[in-house]
């Protein structure tokens, strides 16, 4: 029996600043100082499997593996590794709840230690770069070894999604599988190798055109995104630009007959038809170095929130050395690596949304259509006279995500007048029930409910729905991208 300096992993105390355990406290009990015990990654993974080097002590060498085992796919859930001084490839850690293994204890170390549950996904060697010794303390003879440690991240991440010890990068309470699109970067876009990206001026603001439709065609990048997309496609709905491309071209179309006042940017376009909840998109660069004869590769995945119209979160960039007839081989690793770095910030922004909700903006306008009507003309509702700016604000409030405490989110937006009202940190439900148009029903049938993408649009028509059916207004809507909605009043019944 293995005494107590020896039961797994060891080393907290003399843990090297890179390996702060954030769940150290939480673990004490069983993690106990082994003053051989070290890890790191080998430098030869290769994005899918990992290679992790893990040196212990013990008293047999059947022992020391199995602790070796349980050593790294404990830090591969909830530790990580940052780059290496050689090149060695950065894991992300596999959660980041601080306090998720003392709330499932029993759970995690029953994973650890059955041979049938986490350490059947492993591959244990001796590394013969580093022969086993021995080793002494207290006048207890004991063995050091070296193992290599073969993971595949994907096999573990899915096995502990599926026994739900980690939460999946899609996680929904209501079983919502979020639409994403993958797209190249802009810096990508931006390359003066590539081309495709072009400014126009309108009303002397700056746009941004990005052509995608060609850019998706460039050999590097679809190889590329075909490693993206099959590293995605189980969490996520993948959503094909290609197949949007004629929408797309239609939409644009529509948006330059309009004054230029009205007129949204190309990516809001995009953001509307496309109707992702999140676009990821691949940054791949080049340097030459060794005079030529090296290439430094830089690759790293950032995702676009389309509500917003901002980043919503980048992984780390990862950075390799390729040479000529290596070079795919290495972007297609680095690509993989970034993938898995990157998945679990999924989580967490999908996780805050449904707590949140989505944000974004609506605007509130009078056409001239309207005659004398204004937000401060009086409706009667209930008894009482209230002004037409209320009465919006009330259909927007049921529409939109309470804070925990049940508070309503929506601030004004600069100076609100009798025609023009503006709100900000607007927050809307993520995903709503709506009715399943199904053709072949009885006529007399229920509709089926099905969940659904919400977006400030289907906000705006509700809103609309509400101002004609209770009080005889009627309006129309303009969305602009995905978070942004302009209700414009135009006349009463």
């Amino acid at each position: 029996m293995k005494n107590n300096y020896f039961k797994l992993f060891a080393l907290i105390t003399l843990f090297s600043a890179n390996y702060t355990f954030s769940q150290s406290e939480e673990a004490q009990r069983w993690l106990v100082d082994d003053p051989a015990w070290y890890a790191s990654v080998k430098g030869e993974s290769t994005g899918n499997t990992v290679r992790i080097d893990i040196t212990c002590s013990g008293e047999s060498a059947a022992e020391i593996k199995k602790e070796a085992i349980k050593s790294a796919i404990f830090l591969l859930i909830f530790k990580g590794f940052e780059p290496g001084p050689n090149g060695e490839p950065s894991i992300e850690k596999l959660t980041s709840d601080p306090g998720l293994y003392s709330a499932k204890k029993a759970e995690f170390d029953a994973y650890l230690n059955d041979p049938l549950q986490g350490p059947s996904l492993a591959q244990a060697k001796i590394n013969p770069s580093f022969p086993p010794s021995e080793l002494k303390i207290e006048k207890k003879k004991l063995q050091k070894a070296t193992y290599t440690v073969e993971i595949s991240l994907e096999n573990l991440r899915v096995d502990l999604e599926g026994k739900k010890l980690i939460t999946v990068s899609n996680q929904s309470s209501t079983g919502y599988v979020p639409n994403v699109v993958i797209l190249p970067s802009d810096a990508w876009m931006k390359h003066k190798d590539h081309k495709f990206h072009s400014t126009k001026d309108n009303q002397g603001q700056t746009k941004d055109l990005y052509d995608y439709n060609n850019a998706l065609d460039h050999p590097d990048m679809k190889k590329a995104l075909t490693e993206i997309k099959a590293k995605f496609e189980k969490n996520f709905k993948i959503i094909s630009y290609k197949d949007k491309v004629a929408e797309i071209s239609k939409e644009v179309a529509k948006n330059n007959a309009l004054s230029v006042s009205k007129q949204q940017s190309e990516l809001d376009i995009y953001a509307k038809v496309l109707a992702a909840d999140i676009w990821i998109k691949i940054d791949i660069d080049n340097k030459k170095v060794d005079g030529g004869q090296t290439n430094q590769k830089f690759v790293s995945i950032e995702a676009y929130n389309p509500f917003t119209g901002n980043n919503a979160f980048t992984g780390r960039q990862i950075e390799k050395q390729s040479t000529g007839d290596n070079d795919w081989e290495i972007t297609k690793n680095s690509i993989r690596e970034a993938c898995d770095e990157i998945k679990p910030k999924f989580t967490d922004f999908f996780k805050k949304r449904e707590a949140e909700g989505i944000e974004g903006r609506i605007t509130c306008s009078i056409s001239e259509s309207a005659g004398d009507i204004n937000f401060g003309t009086n409706f009667p509702f209930k008894g009482k006279e209230i002004p037409l700016s209320k009465l919006i604000e009330s259909s927007i409030k049921k529409l939109s995500q309470k804070t925990k405490d049940n508070v309503d989110r929506m601030n004004p937006d600069g100076d609100q007048t009798p025609t023009y009202l503006q709100y900000k940190d607007c927050y809307i439900p993520p995903f709503i029930e709506e009715d399943e148009i199904d053709l072949e029903a009885d006529e007399n049938a229920p509709a089926k409910k099905v969940l659904s993408s919400n977006n400030f649009g289907k906000v705006g028509q509700k809103v609309i729905n509400d101002l004609k059916s209770k009080f005889g207004i009627i309006a129309t809507y303009q969305l602009k991208g995905l978070g942004n909605v302009e209700i414009v009043i135009t006349g009463k019944q």
